[in-house]
């Protein structure tokens, strides 16, 4: 099993519902990286997919062009952030209903995300899963999980700690 590490006062740990996240991401930070992800690595299905791929484009081009997205209301951004999740659901065969943002090491979290009094000891492991959302590198991806991640996190023993 590949696991993933996060810094839960760094990343939060409240919402994990994966349509707010996604939804967050785009319509309220204006990052494209979800987007760009999900055009690059998964491919439509059917007409439905080909639509959504169509309104992805879309809001590549308008966060690019104008930094955000804002002639929509916010039942038209949740209804496209759910359809992201859908469609990713559906292609890695998970019902996704949660994310979580994690990094590939515990050395990343505290290079990229840590302050300077944390400690590995401050890391959660979790499982990653094959509904992936976006991924940056050394900064993390986003993960979809059909459980609610936080009772999939792995126990420190003292032997992994070693």
């Amino acid at each position: 099993m590949e696991t993933g590490f996060r810094n839960n006062s760094a990343f939060g740990d409240g919402i994990i519902e994966a349509d707010d996240i996604i939804a967050y991401e785009i319509f309220e930070l204006g990052n494209t990286d979800i987007l760009k992800y999900v055009l690059e690595n998964y491919k439509p299905q059917n007409s439905d997919d080909m639509f959504l791929i169509t309104d992805i484009k879309s809001y590549i081009k308008e966060l690019e062009e104008n930094g955000c997205v804002d002639d929509l209301y916010l039942s038209e951004k949740t209804a496209f952030a759910k359809k992201i999740a859908e469609y990713v659901g559906r292609q890695s065969g998970i019902d996704v209903k949660y994310a979580l943002w994690l990094c590939d090491s515990k050395d990343d979290v505290l290079e990229n995300y840590g302050c300077e009094w944390d400690t590995e000891d401050d890391i959660s492991e979790y499982p990653k899963t094959s509904a992936i959302f976006s991924y940056l590198g050394s900064e993390g991806g986003l993960y979809g999980y059909n459980v609610d991640p936080y009772t999939l996190e792995v126990e420190k023993s003292a032997e992994r700690e070693a």
